[in-house]
């Protein structure tokens, strides 16, 4: 999922625009598109007129653009434990077993600057490392709404 949401996020800002995804999405068409076949009507030729639909559903802060958590809200509004591991695995770069700000920052998290995620952090750090552990990570993702407990 991670790596679909990074090839549409063509200007690597850690949120998907509309017209990033209209881009994708006649990507994606033009690719699985018969050779020689022509489309049959105007909503299968407007990629803009499905990514506009498709922000109304995604894009749930109405910012204008979709993070990487949106649409993990989306994909999986009831996350497992092991949804929730493999995701803190893929923040977790350094597998040291927790996520510090430079790990977060550096996956464009929530498309949040680094002080945000400064104190995403320490609000959710338990024990005072000033990293996210594993039951901290479920915690913050509980918290946000990610993920429903």
């Amino acid at each position: 999922l991670k790596r679909i949401f990074d090839e549409f996020d063509r200007d690597r800002d850690g949120r998907v625009s509309q017209s990033e995804l209209a881009s994708a999405l006649k990507r994606f068409r033009d690719q699985t598109r018969p050779r020689g076949q022509s489309y049959k009507s105007p909503a299968e030729q407007s990629a803009e007129g499905i990514a506009l639909l498709a922000f109304q559903v995604m894009d749930s802060d109405q910012d204008g653009a979709v993070s990487f958590d949106e649409l993990l809200r989306l994909c999986l509004p009831e996350a497992s434990e092991q949804d929730i591991s493999a995701l803190f695995g893929m923040y977790d770069t350094d597998r040291s077993n927790s996520i510090c700000v430079a790990e977060l920052e550096a996956a464009g998290a929530c498309g949040l600057d680094q002080r945000e995620l400064q104190n995403l952090v320490e609000e959710h750090d338990v024990d005072g490392d000033g990293e996210l552990n594993l039951c901290e990570f479920h915690d913050l993702m509980v918290s946000t709404g990610v993920f429903q407990a």
